[in-house]
């Protein structure tokens, strides 16, 4: 009696590999929304096109501006984002239209967290520094009264704020 080996399962299909698009599109729909825009920055910055897309300035504002208005980060993701934030507006200064300008000063003065004392202070003088550099960009005449006067009252807001001596829940 010979012996014959037993029937090879059934090859599995493959599985999608972290690159690929059906393992892209399962991971988008469970991943946090502030890290799909990260991701989708990181995509955009490293395409063969980006170095010629007009819009690259501004799309790469938008992860900063949406952890800065998000209501789960916290005082360390807000200023890590406000700091990303002044160096995109640094290197891309020159470039950034005036809608850009108007959705940073909004997000500034909507941002919201919760921190210590020192945090608090850090992510304040960040939050002006931000308003700022728009108000001293190129574009900035196209802020209009309502931007500028949104900037300058988030800066009295800031400054009042560092004079106090509370702690907990920052700026809302």
């Amino acid at each position: 009696m010979v012996a014959t080996p037993p029937p090879s399962p059934a090859p599995s299909p493959p599985r999608p590999t972290p690159c690929s698009p059906s393992c892209a599109a399962a991971s988008a729909a469970t991943e946090h929304p502030l890290i799909f825009s990260l991701k989708a920055l990181r995509r955009l910055v490293f395409s063969p096109c980006a170095v010629a897309s007009p819009l690259l300035p501004a799309s790469t504002l938008r992860p900063f501006l949406d952890a800065m208005r998000s209501k789960e980060a916290d005082a360390a993701v807000t200023s890590a984002s406000l700091t990303a934030l002044h160096d995109v507006m640094a290197l891309t200064g020159h470039s950034l239209p005036g809608s850009a300008l108007r959705e940073v000063v909004d997000a500034v003065a909507s941002c919201r967290f919760e921190a210590e004392a020192n945090a608090e202070e850090t992510v304040l003088m960040r939050m002006i520094q931000a308003l700022l550099a728009c108000l001293r960009a190129p574009a900035a005449p196209a802020l209009g009264d309502q931007h500028v006067c949104t900037a300058v009252n988030t800066c009295f807001c800031v400054m009042h704020q560092c004079m106090s001596p509370t702690t907990g829940v920052i700026f809302t």
